[in-house]
């Protein structure tokens, strides 16, 4: 199953650890500090997500490191890279389509026009 059927793309990272990649979100899931300042309903039962260390992120220092008990089958696990969502944008369908809106209102207004001198 390809990561977007699947909810989310288990890698191997270490010999034997593993980590749960969500590709549409960009995350991994991650242990979580209960005692963080800022917490939610998720993080309070251990479970947080990481992703690439940043600016404001400190990424995720092997938090999101798993093994499975017994081992997952090897078809299970990818040795790839994550994998990225590519988004494809509808604002250019849009541009088109209001282009294409504006050129059919101005034939039909030129054709009424002339429809009326005649």
């Amino acid at each position: 199953t390809t990561p977007i059927g699947a909810s989310f793309q288990v890698r191997e990272v270490i010999d034997g650890k593993s980590e749960i990649w969500d590709p549409e979100n960009s995350v991994a899931l991650a242990s979580a500090d209960k005692q963080a300042w800022f917490s939610d309903e998720t993080s309070n039962h251990g479970v947080s997500e990481c992703g690439a260390s940043g600016y404001f992120s400190s990424g995720c220092q092997d938090k999101q490191l798993v093994a499975f008990e017994p081992p997952l089958p090897s078809e299970a696990v990818s040795k790839d890279e994550r994998v990225k969502v590519k988004v494809i944008s509808s604002s250019f369908l849009s541009v088109w389509q209001i282009v294409l809106v504006v050129i059919g209102f101005s034939t039909g207004v030129a054709v009424f026009m002339l429809w009326c001198l005649s």
